[in-house]
């Protein structure tokens, strides 16, 4: 089993969002970190809001609603 190691916070201070990245530069920053993750749990919900497919559409309106979903 390969050990992986965190990202730094500066690794996301990259801006591939304002303009169409060349495939180039996102593979070698990619290449540069395949050894690396990123631990999310921190930042996730452990119980996090769901619907299923036989609740009725304003069960899922009314939470998407209160809850402020999007």
């Amino acid at each position: 089993m390969r050990r992986l190691h965190p990202l730094t916070w500066t690794d996301f201070t990259v801006d591939l969002h304002s303009a169409t990245p060349e495939y180039e530069s996102v593979k070698a920053l990619i290449d540069a970190h395949e050894e690396k993750c990123i631990d999310l749990r921190p930042y996730m919900q452990s119980r996090p809001y769901s619907c299923n497919e036989r609740d009725k559409i304003q069960k899922v309106l009314d939470l998407f609603r209160l809850m402020n979903l999007r």
